[in-house]
């Protein structure tokens, strides 16, 4: 638990409150185990022992003696990674004397002491959290009493606050008359009010708050939730009860409707596109503005392009992390854009064809150098706005895609329009170029937007200026930088924390011009080439335009559902025609912008009228390759999912109507969701992405904190004996299954994977193992005992009984690896495994468990479909319906009726109604792929006594050529009454020449719905709900007598609640609205019922006739 946080042991005074408790009440809901994070007490004692713990750390730093989410949360995740062995290895730096500091209160001894001293002071936070239970979470209605503000002044060290808390309490402008890195000398004193207020902001006192932190006061960024008016206070979701399971045996085995030959009885419709933001660049084609280019970072949807002016789009290139996009002036056809992960792609064809850059020059930049860690990456690019053969490029080094702070890049120039590249020049103190602008007229004059400020050489990247911002701002990001057109001495540079600066003499002196200015958290920056006074610049809290060339700003949000946009792009032909993509993150290169929360309306936006008005436009820009999916075990309609490279997750309240989008690690190689039931839900994720491996979300989905050291940290010695885990290297796991006891949400099982599919990543855990925590994920010890730790398989799935967490059952698989060796299981939690492999094959895909008979088990394997009565110690094949040896990819089965199941093979989807006896095809409205290729990974192995793999299987079941290709692709709602499937519209995943969309999720609705039992709390009152919607986000407006919440479901169907609310909240009879309109109801022992139309979200008042 986090310890609460104090402020100066008073009560705030009712007017600073509101601000204070968002950013307070968020790192409490975000935070691990931050036990330094409440602020100290000025006496001797204390700093004895905290100039004691110094001096110890100065001398002999012994990470395991500190809280590493702590010290994740002040200094930056990027930075303790350098300095903690877990992650490190032998190739961990020495913190330095700052950085010690600053975490002082991470070290165990400290917190220790701090926590004797709070218990022998008495001491009481008048800080009271609440946070809501449901998807849009709210924070409760908090009062407090007025402050007494003791008389002392005990000095301002700018140094040791983080600048984005203090924004968030005093408010910008007051931060900008006292931080000097703004006001230079002119900085006034603080207020003792002032610096009371403050005290949470200190980086000494635990961690930095802001979910904006600077470049130089690096912190956890979390997301804060949303203050209720006042007033109106949040119900709390006690418990959710869904009808009792029970055997419900079919009159009709087969299909009840045939259409045609086909059986109708589930139908299947596609789902609405998973549109996320991720974009990191715009370029409109300057000799066609009909063509533009838009680039995202993520692996699996690099590049698209539209002919329309960004009407609708195709993905046109899939290689990497886009980071730039250079046009041709002269020809829309010829454009080259940079990937973070390898050479630069060219295409003289618009997109057609492509050609990777990797020769002359640029050929030395792509072998790494083993003696140093990582390799140099190209990020900013861009062609002379005057001159189609001439081109720039620049490139990082180090261990971060994002550079260094002011170390050297080297800079390339092309003079053949970016076929062949030459070594232009080196920026001494760059540390990393994030936009490029060339003069026009003058193409050997170049700009750029540095880690270390703006900087500019006027030889062609021979040689560079140096920060010309260094005595304007101490905050040296940038982000982007513009030329004026015509009056190339007017230039515009965005700052990444410091706002907007302006020179009008060619960068020889500058002004801060942030008048109109929300946001001093700047994105791209843009000028209009039609109109010279018209800029356009991307921000943290939406889009700003000037009509001066930057003197003044104007906010242009209306319409833009989602503000945190990154690249922006005008119209070269008409300055009121603008595209902005929106992201959550812009995290390769830039990782402290990273926008953390569950987000809506993230995606591509365009304006017609100059920002008056923003609509979407990116039809055709989507999620392109699903393969994971998870469905809540209690909440009907919730389903999660993530693409296999991008930057977060897809959230859907309503089974597909409506998706929220939420950033995170782990959701780049994502791998199995897992959920508590407990209330609010606590999500988990494992995945392969290094600082990411299995990741925990304690407010569904708005805030997520790595627990894969705590993994590391519990390696059994025998691993470590066996050589099956490298100190040496960089902590970086591969985890695949994941689950949390029903009966305990205390008990989480995790199981790794012996990777053999990415040979270039060096996975310092190695064979496969079994993980447990039986606190919550505070910690994991390594239970593998009887489990064949050596093996090169893949703990592809675990399930624990439902009542005694002690059973659990650990599945193998093929995928990513290249041994399969059935199931074990455990009776005794984790002490000991033994293998239940009696009549099984051993190549297994998927494990379900009955909701009845708990020792009733069925496993989807490699010849078809697998069952067990006895809990494991024998096996039947019950395939009957499914070809004989046809794969059987994933099962899924109805909690409600767990006669009922439902398996993917490659070719088709299938349902049994009677515990598997008999199978049939239920594909009706699937787009089915014709068979093209091997069908099952195994055909390709001398079954069953030789376990090793081909080459061509090792991709996993990607290597079927057909409809369907990955576990969890296949899911089933909490009620049963929707399922979900991921279906592939090319017959390889291997990307070619048609870069179109390679998977698509479906759903098919079952009706009727089925009816959930709700109980929320509201002030010691219960209002209990029975309903066939997801119903969420309840709270009760004390002055109207209104109780509001959202009832959610899919489009065409019949939505019924009945609700029992206690009559002292609002008396006599109700008026019902749904949507605005009202309903009739009916009243019936205290309760009110009334049915509407699902249309995705319902929003549902109810109140005093």
């Amino acid at each position: 638990m986090c310890e609460e946080i104090i402020v100066n042991s008073k009560k705030i005074c009712s007017l600073r409150l509101g601000m204070i408790l968002l950013v307070v009440v968020v790192y409490l809901t975000a935070c691990a185990q931050n036990e330094g994070a409440s602020p100290y007490s000025d006496d001797e004692d204390q700093k004895e022992l905290s100039t004691a713990v110094t001096e110890k750390s100065k001398s002999a730093f012994n990470s395991q003696e500190y809280d590493f989410r702590c010290a994740d949360s002040i200094l930056g995740m990027e930075t303790s990674d350098q300095i903690f062995s877990d992650i490190c290895g032998t190739k961990c730096r020495p913190p330095t004397a700052d950085e010690l500091k600053k975490i002082e209160s991470c070290h165990v001894e400290f917190s220790e002491r701090q926590d004797s001293q709070k218990v022998e002071q008495g001491v009481e936070s008048d800080v009271i959290t609440s946070v809501a239970e449901e998807s849009l979470s709210v924070v409760e209605d908090i009062s407090g009493d007025s402050m007494d503000v003791e008389d002392h002044h005990v000095g301002f060290d700018p140094e040791s606050y983080d600048i984005g808390c203090i924004d968030g309490i005093l408010g910008e402008a007051v931060s900008d008359e006292i931080m000097p890195d703004i006001c230079g000398n002119a900085c006034r004193e603080l207020s003792h009010e002032e610096l009371d207020l403050i005290k949470v902001c200190m980086s000494d006192e635990g961690a930095t708050i802001s979910g904006d932190s600077s470049h130089h006061h690096h912190g956890k960024q979390i997301a804060v939730p949303t203050a209720l008016p006042e007033g109106v206070v949040a119900a709390v979701l006690k418990s959710v009860e869904l009808p009792e399971p029970s055997y419900i045996v079919s009159e009709n085995n087969t299909c009840d409707q045939l259409t045609g030959s086909e059986c109708a009885d589930i139908q299947w419709e596609p789902v609405n596109d998973l549109r996320a933001g991720e974009y990191t660049a715009i370029q409109i084609a300057p000799s066609n503005p009909d063509i533009v280019y838009a680039g995202i970072d993520s692996n699996d949807m690099s590049l698209y392009k539209s002919i329309d002016k960004g009407e609708t789009w195709k993905l046109i290139h899939i290689t990497g992390h886009t980071s730039g996009i250079a046009v041709s002036p002269t020809d829309p056809d010829v454009v080259v854009y940079t990937n973070l992960e390898g050479p630069m792609h060219r295409s003289v064809d618009g997109g057609l064809t492509w050609s990777s850059i990797d020769d002359g020059a640029i050929e030395e930049v792509m072998k790494v150098d083993e003696s140093q860690e990582g390799a140099d990456i190209f990020t900013a690019i861009v062609f002379s706005p005057d001159n189609g053969d001439i081109a720039y490029t620049s490139t990082v080094k180090g261990m971060y895609r994002s550079g260094t702070d002011d170390g050297p890049i080297d800079i390339f120039v092309s003079n053949n329009s970016g076929e062949y590249w030459e070594h232009a020049g080196v920026c001494e103190t760059c540390g990393g170029a994030k936009f490029l602008a060339v003069q026009p007229g003058d193409s050997s004059v170049v700009w750029a937007a540095t880690n270390n400020g703006v900087q500019v050489s006027r030889d062609g990247g021979a040689t560079w200026s140096g920060n010309l911002l260094s005595e304007y701002t101490l905050q040296n990001e940038m982000l982007g930088v513009a030329l004026r057109p015509g009056d190339p001495n007017t230039i515009l540079a965005a700052g990444a924390e410091s706002g907007m600066f302006r020179s009008t003499d060619g960068g020889v002196t500058w002004e801060s011009v942030n008048t109109g200015l929300d946001t001093k958290l700047l994105h791209h920056v843009t000028f209009a080439s039609s109109n010279s006074d018209v800029a356009y610049v991307a921000t943290h809290e939406g889009v700003y335009r000037s009509d001066n060339a930057g003197l003044s700003w104007i906010e242009r949000n209306n319409g833009l559902q989602y503000k945190f946009t990154t690249p922006i792009a005008v119209d070269p032909s008409n300055e009121n025609i603008v595209l902005a993509g929106s992201a959550s993150e812009v995290y390769t290169t830039h990782p402290n912008h990273y926008n953390p929360g569950l987000h809506e309306g993230e995606g591509l936006y365009k304006t017609v009228d100059g920002g008056e008005n923003w609509f979407r436009s990116d039809t055709g820009v989507d999620e392109a390759k699903l393969v994971q999916m998870g469905t809540h075990p209690l909440l009907p309609f919730n389903l999660w999912a993530d693409g296999e490279s991008g930057r977060g997750a897809f959230f859907t309240p309503d089974a597909g109507e409506n998706w929220l989008f939420s950033p995170n690690h782990a959701a780049h190689y994502p791998m199995v969701f897992a959920f508590s039931q407990t209330l609010p839900t606590e999500i988990y994720l494992t995945s392969w992405m290094n600082d990411g491996e299995l990741m925990t979300s304690k407010d569904e989905g708005h805030n997520w904190t790595d627990l894969a050291p705590l993994i590391a940290a519990g390696v059994s010695d025998e691993t470590r004996e066996l050589g099956l885990y490298d100190d040496s290297k960089r902590r970086w796991l591969h985890l695949h299954g994941l689950a949390v006891a029903a009966s305990d949400s205390n008990v989480i099982y995790v199981g790794s994977v012996h990777d053999t599919v990415y040979p270039d990543v060096e996975f310092n855990l190695t064979g496969a193992h079994i993980f447990k925590s039986v606190d919550g994920g505070e910690s994991f010890v390594e239970m593998s005992n009887g489990f064949p730790i050596e093996t090169r398989t893949s703990i592809n799935v675990i399930v624990i009984h439902p009542t005694n967490p002690d059973i659990a059952y650990a599945m193998t698989s093929l995928h990513e690896t290249e041994v399969a060796i059935g199931i074990y299981k455990t009776e005794d939690g984790g002490e000991n495994w033994r293998p239940i492999n009696n009549g099984l094959d051993l190549y297994t895909n998927d494990l379900q468990m009955d909701s009845i008979s708990y020792d009733t088990l069925y496993a989807a394997t490699e010849r078809g479909v697998y069952k067990t009565s006895n809990g494991g110690e024998k096996w039947n094949r019950v395939s009957a319906g499914i070809p004989d040896d046809m794969p059987v990819i994933d099962l899924a089965i109805d909690q409600i009726n767990p006669l009922v199941l439902y398996a993917i093979t490659p070719d088709h989807v299938y349902r049994t109604r009677n515990g598997g006896d008999r199978w049939h095809v239920v594909d009706y409205g699937l787009p089915l792929l014709t068979s093209s290729e091997v069908a099952s990974a195994q055909s390709e192995i001398p079954y069953p006594n030789d376990l090793a793999r081909s080459n061509a299987a090792k991709s996993g079941h990607s290597i079927y050529g057909r409809t369907f290709a990955q576990d969890r692709s296949l899911e089933i709602d909490a009620t049963g009454r929707v399922l979900y499937v991921v279906v592939k519209t090319k017959a390889s995943d291997k990307y070619g020449p048609e870069y179109h969309k390679i998977r698509r999720l479906y759903r098919a609705i079952l009706l009727p719905l089925t009816s959930v039992e709700y109980q929320f709390e509201v002030e010691g009152k219960t209002i209990s709900v029975e309903s066939t919607s997801h119903v969420y986000g309840m709270t009760y407006d004390k002055g109207l007598r209104e109780i509001r919440f959202t009832s959610a479901g899919p489009v065409g169907t019949l939505g019924k609640t009945s609700i029992n609310i206690p009559e002292d909240m609002i008396p006599g009879s109700y008026i019902v609205s749904v949507e605005g309109i009202i309903v009739d109801t009916l009243s019936d022992d205290g309760y009110v019922t009334f049915e509407y139309d699902h249309s995705g979200r319902n929003e549902v008042v109810i109140s005093n006739k």
